[in-house]
C-alpha cells in the first residue's frame, strides 16, 4: 500500500494572496505559510478550517501574502507543536506586522493582533538553516533549500519513507544584484508531489541584464531632461535590488520607507553600497519636510518607495498622487500588480485617463513604465523544473486561475498529472 500523501490549499491557490498549504504525510499535517492579502485588506486570512489537525508550520519568506497572519497561527491551530522559519524571515516579517498595529491605532480601529502576539510568534518560531534537516514524526525529514526569491526565502524538500515532496514556494533561478539564483536540485527516487508556484506560469521573461539596461537608460533619460522618477517597489528585496542597479549605474536615489528592510539587508550584506543609501527621516514631520523639499524644488531626482502596488497610505502612493498630474514626472513599476490595486489600474491606463487614486480622481499626465524585476520562475523555468524532477503529480498554486488552466491545457499531451489548486479541495498524491 502506498504512503499516504495529500495536500490542500487554504489560500494562495488559483489566486495570489493569503498563501497557506497543508501537506499530510501519514497522520502528520505540515503547514506552509499563513499570509495576508497582497492588496492590504488586513482583515482577511486563509481558510484555516482545511487543516484542523495541523501540528507543524513552516514559513517560506517574509512577504505579506505569505506571513502576515503569523501572529494568529497559534490561535487557529490548537494542535500546533512547532513553527519554523529562517532568522532572516523572522527579522523581515516583524516590522510590517508592528507597522500594521500602529496604522490601525492611528485610524482608531482595533488592531488584528497585539504587540505581545507578534513578539510571541517571533520568540516561539524555531530558526532553521539552509539544507540542515528538521526531523518530524513518522520518519518525515524536511530540508530547507534557498529559493532565492528574497533574503532568507526557502523551498522545502521533504522525504517521507523513501519518497519525496518538493514545495518550491516563490522561487527565482536568475541571479540578482544581491542574491544568486536558486540551485536546480534533483532527487534520487520517486517524487510523489511537486507543489510549484505559478505567478509567471505562461510568461517568458527577458534576460535580466536587458531589463536592467532598459531601466537605467529610461532613468538617465528622464534625469537628463530635468525630470523626476518614482520607483514603486516592494519594501523587501525589490527596493534594495533597484537601489543596487541604480547606484551601480552612477545614479543616487533617495529611499522613502523600507527602513527596517534596509537595516536587515545591510546586516547580511555588510560593506555593500546599501550602506550608502539615503533614507528619508523616520520621524513623520521630518519625512514630510524632506518629501516636499524634493518635490517642490523640481530638480532631477529618483525616489524609491514602497508599496510596489501603490497601495493607499503607502509612501509610493503619496508620491504617485503628486506625480500623476505632472507631465514632467515618471512612475516606474517593477513587480507583479494585483488586478484590484491602484498599481494595476495605473499600469493599464493611458495619458489623459482619469484615475481614481487614493481619495481623489486624477487625470494622468505623467509617463508610466514597467520593468519586470519580479523574482519568480517563468514558463521555461517551470517546464524545466517539471522535466528535471519528474513528479507523479504537479500541484499548481499561487497564480492566476485562467493562466493555470491555459498551462494545464497546453501541456496535457505529455501525460503528466497536473492539478490546479482550489481552496478546500484536497488532492491525493
Amino acid at each position: 500500500m502506498p504512503n499516504k500523501i495529500s495536500i490542500v490549499a487554504g489560500g494562495g491557490a488559483n489566486f495570489i494572496s493569503r498563501s497557506f498549504y497543508a501537506l499530510t504525510c501519514g497522520e502528520t499535517t505540515i503547514g506552509i505559510d499563513y499570509g495576508g492579502n497582497v492588496r492590504g485588506d488586513e482583515e482577511q486570512e486563509p481558510d484555516f478550517s482545511v487543516a484542523p489537525d495541523l501540528e507543524y508550520m513552516f514559513y517560506s519568506h517574509a512577504h505579506r501574502d505569505h506571513v502576515f497572519n503569523w501572529p494568529r497561527v497559534s490561535q487557529r491551530f490548537p494542535k500546533l507543536k512547532a513553527q519554523f522559519a529562517t532568522h532572516e524571515t523572522k527579522l523581515l516579517a516583524v516590522a510590517p506586522l508592528r507597522q500594521a498595529i500602529r496604522r490601525a491605532e492611528r485610524k482608531g480601529i482595533k488592531p488584528l493582533f497585539a504587540e505581545e502576539e507578534v513578539n510571541s510568534a517571533y520568540n516561539s518560531t524555531q530558526e532553521i538553516s539552509m539544507e540542515k534537516p528538521i526531523f518530524l514524526p513518522e520518519g518525515i525529514t524536511v530540508y530547507p533549500i534557498s529559493a532565492s526569491h528574497i533574503l532568507g526565502s526557502v523551498s522545502y524538500l521533504i522525504e517521507y519513507r523513501g519518497e519525496w515532496v518538493f514545495i518550491t514556494n516563490d522561487i527565482c533561478y536568475q541571479d540578482r544584484s544581491l542574491i544568486k539564483g536558486a540551485f536546480k536540485i534533483s532527487v534520487s527516487g520517486r517524487l510523489r508531489l511537486l507543489v510549484r508556484e505559478s505567478t509567471c506560469i505562461n510568461e517568458i521573461k527577458k534576460e535580466r541584464e536587458d531589463t536592467k539596461n532598459d531601466l537605467v537608460s529610461a532613468t538617465k533619460k528622464a534625469l537628463a531632461n530635468g525630470e523626476q522618477v518614482l520607483f514603486a517597489t516592494l519594501s523587501i528585496d525589490r527596493a534594495q535590488d533597484v537601489y543596487m542597479i541604480l547606484k551601480n549605474a552612477g545614479i543616487e536615489p533617495v529611499i522613502d520607507g523600507s527602513e527596517r528592510a534596509f537595516d536587515v539587508y545591510r546586516k547580511y550584506f555588510k560593506g555593500s553600497v546599501l550602506d550608502e543609501a539615503h533614507i528619508i527621516g523616520g520621524n513623520p514631520k521630518i519625512r514630510n519636510i524632506e518629501r516636499e523639499n524634493i518635490r517642490r524644488r523640481g530638480k532631477p531626482a529618483v525616489i524609491i518607495a514602497p508599496a510596489g502596488m501603490l497601495l493607499p497610505d503607502s509612501p509610493s502612493s503619496w508620491w504617485a498622487e503628486r506625480f500623476l498630474g505632472d507631465e514632467r514626472k515618471h512612475i516606474f513599476v517593477v513587480c507583479y500588480q494585483d488586478p484590484t490595486t491602484q498599481g494595476f489600474q495605473l499600469l493599464n491606463s493611458e495619458v489623459g485617463d482619469f484615475l481614481p487614486f487614493n481619495a481623489g480622481l486624477i487625470k494622468r499626465k505623467c509617463e508610466v513604465g514597467y520593468f519586470d524585476l519580479s523574482a519568480h520562475m517563468d514558463k521555461k523555468d517551470g517546464e524545466e523544473l517539471e522535466e528535471r524532477m519528474n513528479p507523479d503529480t504537479v500541484f499548481l498554486v499561487h497564480g492566476d486561475d485562467k493562466e493555470i488552466d491555459s498551462y494545464i491545457s497546453e501541456h496535457q499531451s505529455d501525460g503528466r498529472r497536473r492539478i490546479k489548486a482550489l481552496v478546500g479541495q484536497e488532492v491525493e498524491a
